[in-house]
């Protein structure tokens, strides 16, 4: 019961002393966030289009991965047929 008495108490100075806050630190809150929040977009979308590279670039790699593999089985069966 006392922890939660301190607990509710701590709560209610912590939200009285956020509604003392002056306008202008809120505004420039507001202001930081929404900077931040237009980086972190920008981040994003950059991010996105790196993984979207990315995935292109790797189906390109198995791409030619399976024609190396192709061409070794081809050259395989050449040699064992030479072989003969």
């Amino acid at each position: 019961m006392q922890k939660a008495i301190v607990f509710l108490t701590t709560i209610l100075l912590v939200c009285s002393s956020i509604s003392y806050c002056h306008a202008d630190t809120i505004e420039e809150a507001a202001k930081e966030a929404q900077t931040i929040h237009k980086k972190a977009l920008s981040d994003i979308i950059y991010t996105q289009d790196e993984l979207k590279a990315l995935y292109y670039q790797n189906i390109q790699i198995i791409e030619l991965l399976k024609d190396i593999r192709a061409l070794l089985k081809e050259s395989l069966i050449k040699a064992e047929e030479q072989k003969d």
